[in-house]
């Protein structure tokens, strides 16, 4: 582990933790790598810069999307790598929070979350009172037709989250 400076509330710059294995499944045969032992597959590094300590957080981990692609093992759902990384500025705890929630919203987010979502950024102000993320139109389209689509796409997944 690195250090990010000499404070006393220092960050460790790079953190292995214990994370679920990462399969995959190709023709010729299943890929399962274990993160846990395989530390120089992902790598970061991040600097405190002028700051007492450092603000910054990453997060890296599989991630399964219910139903989003089907492999030919798994029927239900589909593996990602996630790479998540968020700057502090000015603070840690936007950064920290990511770091905790964001890839599990983005595993648990569902159709029927869209509707509330689109609520409350309308609730902003004129400028939001009618706007839908580009991401989120055919899936907002589709709904208003009662077409209820069976998944969500990785980019209606993290624009929801």
């Amino acid at each position: 582990m690195g250090s990010s400076g000499g404070s006393s509330n220092a960050q460790p710059m790079v953190e292995i933790r214990p994370c679920p294995y990462y399969v995959a499944y190709t023709e010729e045969g299943t890929v399962r790598v274990d993160v846990r032992k395989s530390p120089q597959l992902v790598g970061q590094t991040s600097l405190r810069g002028t700051r007492a300590y450092n603000q910054d957080r990453a997060e890296f981990r599989p991630l399964r999307i219910p139903g989003m692609v089907a492999d030919r093992k798994d029927k239900s759902s589909a593996q990602l790598m996630y790479l998540g990384v968020y700057d502090g500025h000015g603070g840690d705890s936007c950064s920290e929070y990511l770091k905790q929630v964001l890839h599990s919203n983005i595993e648990g987010v569902a159709v029927s979350d869209l509707p509330p979502v689109l609520d409350t950024m309308r609730q902003y102000g004129k400028d939001w009172s009618d706007y839908t993320p580009p991401a989120l139109r055919a899936l907002e389209d589709a709904i208003l037709r009662c077409e209820i689509p069976s998944f969500l796409t990785i980019d209606e997944r993290i624009t929801l989250a």
